[in-house]
């Protein structure tokens, strides 16, 4: 049985965002140039191990990763809400979710 990785959206806009080459991250991941171009084309899917190293190679967090650059903080926060929630117990988190319900969207 063949296993299927994700494809993720974002791995190219992260690069040019950091300022950094394909060859300089086939380097840091002990990887092929060709294998990076294949992930950022979305032609192959990024394991979760895999990720998490693109992820370290730029100082950044795999939620920030998952994101569109421009959205780098808003992800760095979903990702800490989330934390939060995972030590809460169920009328914790009924509590944020009903919180953030009656909040308004911002423009």
């Amino acid at each position: 049985m063949v296993k299927h990785h994700p494809k993720r959206p974002h791995l190219k806009a992260w690069r040019i965002h950091m300022g950094r080459t394909q060859e300089w991250l086939a380097n840091e991941l002990g990887t092929s140039h060709s294998t990076v171009l294949r992930q950022e084309r979305q032609e192959t899917g990024v394991d979760d191990q895999t990720f998490q190293a693109i992820a370290d190679a730029y100082g950044i967090t795999p939620a920030e990763l998952s994101a569109n650059p421009s959205d780098r903080e808003k992800a760095k926060q979903l990702d800490r809400l989330l934390n939060a929630i995972r030590n809460m117990d169920s009328d914790g988190v009924a509590l944020i979710a009903g919180f953030a319900e009656r909040l308004k969207p911002t423009s």
